[in-house]
């Protein structure tokens, strides 16, 4: 019995642990699943999207937080404010602009109109404008029939991107000043330019960089980065690198390497060579010793390239190492290989020297010395008439110990042909007006200029880009009387610098030569001069020969043609004028002007401004029929009364007096 006892409070006991172990596992469980249900609701809330009610008709309070259609904000701005990066904005009432705004819609945030809401979002009035960038609000969206711009008070801009490196580098301050933007990376639709003028003084520099937009309408650059709205600009500072400015690291000099290699190599035979130990042989040095060429010598006496590999370049410094390459980052020498066993074969037979006959000289020709005779070598005969031979005296003979003397006769020298020079040829550049001059050295003259008039310039210091300009004068009558009969011919002369694009000027103290094609009724004239005006009615003449007075101008004949020649020191009109003989209209063609003699060194005076007279001119009065000539250039002063009268009438007039005169004595003595 009380056995039993004992058992069921055993059995009591251990259905009791069973009972609360169980209940401790249960609340532990309860304990752990129970928050379960709330951390999800928890997650839910958080992930819903967060509305905000905006409605621009009423006027919003100050407590207003657009959590419900009572509580809604009156502004964009308020409601993006409120609805953060996910929210949404359910617009209830439209938003009324009357000025110039910009809005930028977040990218994450939504635009919705409100259950029942069927009106335009934003209606803009009279001057105002809506600029928006972002997605959200279209055209369809805005109202804008009372709006002064129509629908110019819409517009839909776009963000525009505005790309800089945050740093660049550079080689050089030159690339800094030509710095191309594009090509180091910058992008945007409008021009970058450097926040100042100042280069950078160091390596490292952090500099600003300028980036002005080209349409500032249509793209709205106020969420770019570095904008500034006043200027209308985006800055930003970047680092800048310039390589030629990076301070030298002076690294520590390295020590000369020991290079020691053989000049010569003797072998008893090419077995022996082939068995070469370079380090037995005396070359020395840290590294591979090898020939350059794996072909083995063929003769006595062999030149052959040794190459050195070093193993230590960055130990020891091998540039001023005799043999250095570079590039290949080696050594490469000359050694001579000599093998004994080929000596034999290399030996050269020796070459018989040709006898030469010695030609036997008369003892009277002898010299007195005893030393071996020499004696110049005998002509060969030549059927031709023969020329005596040049005896050289016993006292030019000199005693030599046995040289032989060639002795030759100084008719017979041949002179050597002179070498011709290659000709060169020069490329051809564009001048200032378009024009192409040849590309010569500044000494090469340009010779003679020749246009198609037929006029001739020549002078050995013209210039190659020079040209010659002519053309008719064609207001010679409104020049002064230059009094050299009929004007034949009229020019106006002219050299032109065409790389400098104006007028050549003749240096002081040089002339140029003119050649001027004789007129062809030339021969109708008795005399023939050119008048030269200088300005400032002064002229300068060029007459022939005559009369035993040595004149400044000649005809001379050149390809067929016949011309007036002469020497100038500058250029204007150039008149040919001629004193007729023969009837008007009447032509000689056996008739030429008297040139009187010519002489091809005719000294004139240089006229050393186009101004100024030479030296002996004479200054005469306009009545002068024939202008002096003489052994100088005259240059003849034309002056004027200002009476611009004709001559003729005055004269006939005083003609006519003196008849009348003539008649009234006349008569007056027959009456007596």
């Amino acid at each position: 019995m009380n056995r039993n006892k004992k058992n069921l409070h055993k059995v009591a006991a251990n259905v009791l642990g069973v009972t609360l172990a169980s209940a401790l596992v249960t609340g532990a469980v309860a304990e752990t699943a129970a928050p379960i249900p709330v951390f999800a609701a928890q997650q839910e809330a958080q992930t819903q999207e967060k509305i905000i009610y905006l409605n621009g008709s009423i006027q919003a309070g100050e407590n207003a937080d657009g959590t419900g259609q009572a509580q809604a904000v009156d502004s964009f701005e308020k409601a993006f404010a409120l609805a953060g990066g996910q929210g949404t904005v359910m617009v209830c009432g439209t938003v009324n602009v009357s000025t110039e705004k910009k809005l930028h819609i977040p990218a994450g945030v939504k635009i919705k109109r409100n259950a029942g809401f069927t009106g335009a979002l934003v209606k803009v009035t009279g001057k105002g404008k809506l600029t928006v960038t972002g997605d959200g609000i279209t055209a369809q969206d805005v109202d804008v029939s009372t709006a002064e711009s129509g629908k110019g008070a819409f517009v839909a801009a776009k963000i525009p991107q505005v790309v800089m490196p945050a740093q660049i580098t550079l080689n050089n301050l030159a690339e800094w000043n030509t710095c191309s933007f594009p090509l180091l990376g910058f992008t945007g639709e409008g021009a970058f330019t450097w926040g100042t003028q100042v280069p950078p003084s160091s390596y490292e520099t952090e500099m600003k960089v300028v980036f002005t937009p080209k349409d500032t309408e249509n793209y709205d650059y106020s969420q770019v980065s570095g904008w500034d709205n006043q200027s209308k600009t985006v800055t930003r500072t970047i680092k800048v690198f310039i390589e030629a400015l990076k301070p030298q690291v002076e690294e520590p000099a390295k020590p000369m390497a020991e290079i020691q290699i053989p000049s010569e190599l003797k072998f008893a035979t090419k077995e022996e060579f082939k068995n070469l130990d370079f380090a037995n042989a005396g070359f020395k040095g840290e590294g591979v010793f090898a020939w350059e060429a794996q072909t083995e010598p063929s003769s006595y006496e062999t030149k052959m390239n040794v190459v050195f590999t070093p193993s230590d370049i960055e130990k020891y410094d091998y540039t001023q190492t005799a043999g250095w390459n570079g590039e290949s980052k080696k050594i490469v020498r000359e050694v001579k290989v000599f093998i004994e066993e080929l000596k034999e074969n290399t030996t050269e037979p020796e070459t018989p020297q040709p006898e030469v006959p010695e030609t036997e000289v008369p003892e009277t020709e002898k010299p007195e010395t005893e030393t071996p005779e020499t004696t110049p070598p005998t002509e060969p005969k030549v059927p031709q008439t023969e020329a005596p031979e040049a005896e050289v005296p016993e006292t030019e003979k000199p005693e030599n110990g046995g040289v032989e003397i060639e002795y030759v006769n100084p008719d017979e020298v041949v002179q050597p042909e002179e070498e011709t020079q290659p000709e060169v040829t020069y490329q051809a550049e564009a001048g200032q007006n378009g024009e192409i001059a040849q590309e010569a050295p500044e000494a090469l003259p340009v010779g003679s200029l020749i246009d198609e008039t037929g006029v001739q310039v020549s002078g050995d210091f013209i210039p190659y880009y020079v040209d010659l300009q002519v053309t008719y004068n064609e207001a010679v009558n409104e020049l002064p009387d230059a009094g050299i009969g009929e004007i034949l011919s009229a020019y106006e002369l002219k050299l032109w610098d065409l790389k400098e694009d104006k007028e050549y000027q003749i240096p002081e103290g040089r002339k140029v030569k003119v050649l001027i094609p004789l007129p062809e009724n030339a021969n109708c004239f008795s005399d023939l001069s050119i008048a030269h005006y200088l300005g400032n009615n002064r002229y300068e003449y060029f007459v022939f020969s005559k009369d035993g007075k040595t004149g400044n101008m000649t005809v001379e004949e050149k390809d067929g043609a016949e011309y007036l020649a002469f020497e100038t020191a500058s250029f204007s009109p150039f008149n040919v004028g001629g004193h007729q003989i023969v009837g008007p209209g009447v032509n000689s063609d056996n008739h030429k002007p008297s040139t009187g003699t010519s002489q091809s060194t005719t000294q004139t005076k240089p006229n050393t401004s186009a101004s100024n007279s030479s030296a002996q001119s004479t200054v005469k009065p306009n009545t002068q029929k024939k202008p002096a000539q003489n052994n100088t250039t005259p240059v003849v002063q034309i002056v004027k009364t200002g009476d611009e009268s004709k001559t003729v009438l005055y004269v006939l007039i005083g003609f006519g007096a003196l008849i009348i005169a003539g008649l009234a004595v006349f008569f007056g003595k027959k009456k007596k």
